[in-house]
């Protein structure tokens, strides 16, 4: 029998889709990932190859419909070979490997990762506890100088409440450990993945803490996407805010929550395949550089730069300073 895994593991992806198009790196994330034109279609840029991925695949928009395909399959379509077919699929592993075909006594059942979900009933209990009791709190004594400033940020009152905006003055609530600060939740279609606390300014150059049990790897303002074309994508949840607030009749906004998350495609699928338009809007820095990044290997080519004007750190310094959003955002989309 031949051992497909190691096969496919020993198979040079690039270097074989190299010699029918030319590829060039998109992205560093993950090792890299390559585009080009489809060596089938012709499309310009819809054909896409992670050679690095274990084991390397290979997409196209039109051709694979956007589902990754393996070494296999690529030869297999190029060279009109049928995989179900001994004969044919030993030749397809001959010109993977160079001629090499290693086999094995019996099949190897590869472990199903699992999809990355919200936090468990019990964490969702007492989550929902902590933002009800800290969304009440922000507006009494305690949180009147955490709300002035929110409002100081340029949130207006709605959208803090729409937001579900609370404090906290260092407790426990409902058996979670809530630090002092303004907290953030993220929920999604009633299931709420992170409390994230925006701490004072003098603690140490720390600025964010999350709960214990949160799911950060998540998108904020997620229930805003779902039958949307398009859709902006910022660094931070106070980007997010205040493009909601000031766009939200014209363009949906919501972030990864950090430069460095990633969400899993088998969890948020359903969420970014049908936008095909996400413009990308991410700090003025290294880490708004690795977000962009990551955002690409989220999305493909369906991301579009929209850089903030020079000059200004991110959409809230943007805005804070006077900048008018929607004269921003308008050439992006016409």
């Amino acid at each position: 029998m031949l051992d497909l895994d190691s096969i496919k593991n020993k198979a040079d992806l690039l270097t074989i889709c190299g010699h029918d198009t030319q590829l060039k790196r998109v992205a560093a994330t993950g090792g890299g990932e390559y585009a080009g034109a489809c060596p089938f279609c012709g499309g310009k840029d819809r054909f896409r190859v992670n050679p690095f991925a274990n084991p390397g695949r290979w997409l196209c928009r039109n051709c694979t419909g956007g589902k990754w395909q393996d070494v296999i399959a690529y030869i297999a379509r190029r060279d009109n070979l049928d995989p179900q077919k001994y004969g044919d699929l030993q030749e397809i592993c001959k010109r993977a490997t160079g001629g090499e075909l290693p086999t094995t006594r019996a099949p190897r059942i590869a472990p199903i990762q699992p999809a990355y979900e919200s936090p468990g009933d019990q964490w969702q209990a007492a989550a929902n506890e902590v933002i009800e009791h800290c969304s009440k709190l922000l507006w009494q004594t305690e949180g009147a100088k955490a709300l002035e400033y929110l409002k100081q940020r340029g949130l207006a009152e709605k959208t803090i409440q729409r937001f579900n905006l609370g404090y906290s003055t260092g407790q426990n609530i409902a058996g979670l450990w809530v630090a002092r600060g303004i907290v953030i939740p993220c929920s999604v279609l009633g299931r709420a993945w992170y409390l994230k606390i925006r701490l004072p300014a003098a603690n140490g150059g720390q600025k964010y803490t999350g709960v214990k049990g949160s799911k950060p790897a998540a998108i904020f303002n997620g229930d805003s996407l779902y039958g949307s074309e398009t859709a902006l994508f910022c660094e931070g949840e106070f980007d997010c805010m205040i493009a909601y607030q000031e766009l939200n009749d014209v363009i949906p906004a919501a972030t990864l929550g950090s430069a460095t998350n990633t969400p899993d495609l088998a969890t948020w699928g359903a969420v970014i395949r049908p936008i095909k338009t996400i413009l990308s809007a991410y700090d003025h820095d290294k880490a708004g550089e690795s977000g962009a990044a990551r955002l690409m290997d989220l999305a493909g080519d369906r991301v579009q730069l929209a850089p903030i004007p020079e000059g200004y750190k991110d959409i809230n310094d943007y805005y804070s300073a006077g900048g008018d959003l929607w004269q921003w955002i308008k050439p992006y989309m016409e």
